[in-house]
C-alpha cells in the first residue's frame, strides 16, 4: 500500500481512484482508458466494436487483467484495518 503525509479525509484518501485505477490497468494492457471528458455516445462505440472485432486482442486484455488479479488483497486491506484498529 502507498503512504501519503496526510489525510484529511476519507474522501481524499479515494479521490479519482476510478481514473488511477483506470490508467494502471490500460498501461499494464489490460484494458482500454477512455478519458469521461472526452467521451461520447459515437466513440464509446467506436471504441467497443474496435474490440469486439479483435478478439485476440480481447483474449490477451482479458489475460494481462487476471495476471493482475490479487484474490488477497481483501485479506490483505482488513488485516491493516485491523492493526489500527488494534492500536
Amino acid at each position: 500500500m502507498g503512504h501519503r503525509e496526510r489525510a484529511d479525509s476519507a474522501a481524499d484518501l479515494c479521490a479519482d481512484h476510478q481514473t488511477k485505477n483506470a490508467e494502471a490497468m490500460a498501461g499494464a494492457g489490460a484494458a482500454r482508458h477512455l478519458e469521461q471528458a472526452h467521451l461520447d455516445p459515437d466513440r464509446f462505440g467506436a471504441e467497443l466494436r474496435l474490440l469486439l472485432e479483435d478478439r485476440d486482442r480481447l483474449a490477451e486484455m482479458r489475460n494481462r487483467a487476471r495476471a493482475r488479479g490479487r484474490p488477497e488483497a481483501l485479506a490483505e486491506i482488513v488485516g491493516h484495518i485491523a492493526a489500527l484498529v488494534a492500536r
